[in-house]
């Protein structure tokens, strides 16, 4: 006859190896996203602890129980801290949340609320499933410590979508709420059903398995925060609010002798959770320092070669590296300083067929696309050319010296 308690914990053994499966196709598809790594190490958090659970439920004797429960304990408080963190960076995308601002202290809180968990855990007894956790203060005290790690992110999407008035965002922090309490619900259920004496098939991996499913669909759903760059913004002044909107699939032309204000508007794409692509006339170092814009590519306009920089004699080089970003990141932004500059250094006309051939990408790909360029530079009937191509932005902004 078969162990009832094998025949169980093959069921969390088994969503543990889905869990990680699904933490590995986000992290293939979006590799080089930050929130997709967060993810896969939720993912391989859970698997520990669904192997925890599946040594505990079989262990030999007593002794072997309480060191597999340890590791439950030990490692559910890393899973809930994991959920958590998934739900806040999910959602609250373009701010800094200060849970997360302090990561070393969070970290030290908390392993040392899991090691806590994990050294206090215990009693346990073997039933019709194998052995799990007997109704005790330990118990109990790990109930807590999940309910606060279930409540912070809970409260603060409740929050979030009150004070919201855009639908998308009331959608998602709903659905990122069921992520963050479906697993904390389960294990309650759980540990009643032990405290009431009935024994039935152990739900807390079940609850995992939802929660990895509902943060594994807003992960591959969400292009905002696939694509969210980190960035240190270190200047206030390009990050302040403008009263302009960029338009997905726009080409805006933004007439001004100064070209600080399409680099505040870039800037603002970014700080909002957009990817970009940024080539200028200014050495990539000035505009970092500046703009702070710390992990955004920066291409320089310069016919010296070297790293980072691009020939504006070849056309149809800086045409294939700003279409070639276009079809690899949809729906994001580019900032071309340098028009006049490569009218210059070429035929006006060559300089329009490169204009509408990114043209069409950003149409196609949902991007946007920001050129600066000094009407006084350039002469009144190649001005009128690229007006006909662009949605124009005249800067009506005072400069103050």
């Amino acid at each position: 006859m078969v162990d009832p308690a094998l025949t169980y914990s093959l069921m969390p053994l088994s969503i543990g190896l889905v869990c990680l499966c699904l933490g590995v196709y986000v992290l293939t598809r979006r590799e080089d996203q930050r929130i997709s790594q967060a993810f896969m190490i939720s993912m391989c958090m859970v698997l520990m602890n669904c192997a925890a659970q599946f040594l505990l439920a079989n262990a030999p004797d007593v002794q072997s129980a309480a060191s597999f429960g340890r590791v439950m304990y030990f490692t559910g408080v890393l899973v809930f801290t994991s959920f958590m963190y998934l739900a806040l960076d999910l959602v609250f995308d373009s701010k800094k949340k200060r849970i997360l601002e302090k990561k070393y202290h969070s970290i030290a809180v908390i392993f040392a609320m899991a090691l806590a968990s994990a050294i206090i855990a215990g009693p346990f007894e073997s039933g019709n499933f194998g052995y799990w956790p007997e109704p005790s203060y330990s118990l109990l005290a790990w109930l807590v410590i999940l309910g606060v790690l279930s409540v912070i992110p809970l409260v603060m999407l409740i929050g979030l979508s009150e004070r919201s008035d855009d639908n998308i965002t009331q959608q998602r922090a709903s659905l990122v709420t069921l992520g963050v309490i479906v697993p904390f619900l389960l294990v309650c259920f759980d540990m009643f059903m032990v405290w009431s004496g009935i024994e039935i098939v152990h739900l807390t991996s079940l609850g995992m398995l939802l929660s990895a499913i509902i943060f594994a669909f807003e992960i591959r759903s969400n292009p905002r925060s696939l694509s969210k760059p980190v960035e240190m913004i270190v200047d206030s002044e390009p990050t302040k609010e403008l009263n302009i909107k960029l338009v997905p699939g726009r080409c805006d032309l933004v007439k001004s002798k100064k070209v600080d204000l399409s680099y505040r508007m870039f800037v603002s794409e970014i700080a909002a959770g957009n990817k970009g692509l940024l080539i200028t006339r200014v050495h990539p170092d000035q505009i970092r320092e500046r703009y702070g814009l710390v992990k955004t590519p920066i291409l320089w306009l310069s016919g010296q070669p070297g790293p980072d920089r691009l020939d504006p004699a070849s056309l149809s080089i800086v045409q294939h590296t700003m279409i070639d970003f276009l079809q690899k990141s949809p729906q994001s932004v580019i900032l071309l300083d340098g028009l006049e500059y490569l009218a210059t250094e070429n035929q006006v006309d060559k300089v329009l067929r490169l204009i509408y051939s990114v043209h069409d990408a950003v149409v196609i790909t949902g991007s946007k696309l920001i050129v600066p360029i000094d009407p006084n530079i350039m002469t009144t009937k190649d001005m009128a050319f690229f007006e006909r191509e662009f949605f124009v932005i005249e800067d009506v902004t005072p400069r103050i010296e």
